[in-house]
């Protein structure tokens, strides 16, 4: 959730050198923040302090933050250890050959950009497919409620058919009526169950 970054409480924390604001800010304004803060639901901040007085640096109003609960002092200085100890950083060598990897991707040649496009081309196409068909199956399941609608509609009408409160013209019109509604909410209720077993 993105929050005021007004609101966030900085107590006494373990952490107080905050070394490399800068490159950790010139970072987050070039990619924008990686890993959201982590803060209590009181909104007392856990975890992201230089990526916190980064954002400050740059200007920010608001942060994306995770929200936990903290329940004493104990387990809120335990979250904060916890968050800063489990961090691995890369290895020199790791870097080294990361490093090595994005220089041979900016220097592609025309092929591989190429090949690339098409690749990132057809995995976008295949994600639209995927959600328009997601869409079709809840579009589905919704019109398969006109199943439990006709019936609903077929037991109102014969209870006012009974009672005399409509004709019996009307009431075997209301019937045809409800019962197209459940065959075509029948129809719909096979696609839907046929497309979430695919």
């Amino acid at each position: 959730m993105n929050i005021s970054i007004d609101d966030i409480i900085v107590s006494d924390r373990v952490r107080t050198d905050v070394q490399n604001i800068d490159s950790l800010a010139e970072s987050m304004q070039k990619n924008g923040l990686l890993n959201p803060i982590v803060i209590t639901d009181k909104h007392k901040l856990v975890a992201g302090f230089r990526r916190l007085q980064a954002a400050k640096k740059l200007g920010w109003k608001t942060i994306e933050a995770s929200v936990i609960e903290a329940k004493e002092a104990e387990h809120f200085l335990e979250l904060e250890l916890e968050e800063n100890v489990q961090r691995l950083p890369f290895s020199d060598l790791e870097i080294a050959e990361g490093k090595h990897r994005l220089e041979k991707m900016s220097t592609r040649g025309v092929f591989s950009k190429l090949k690339q496009f098409l690749v990132d081309f057809f995995e976008d196409s295949f994600d639209k497919r995927n959600i328009k068909k997601a869409e079709k199956i809840k579009r589905n399941g919704r019109l398969a409620l006109l199943v439990p609608s006709g019936f609903a509609g077929i037991c109102i009408a014969a209870v006012c058919g009974k009672f005399g409160l409509i004709s019996n013209i009307l009431h075997s019109l209301l019937d045809v009526c409800f019962f197209c509604m459940i065959i075509v909410g029948l129809f719909f209720f096979a696609k839907y169950y046929m497309g979430k077993r695919d």
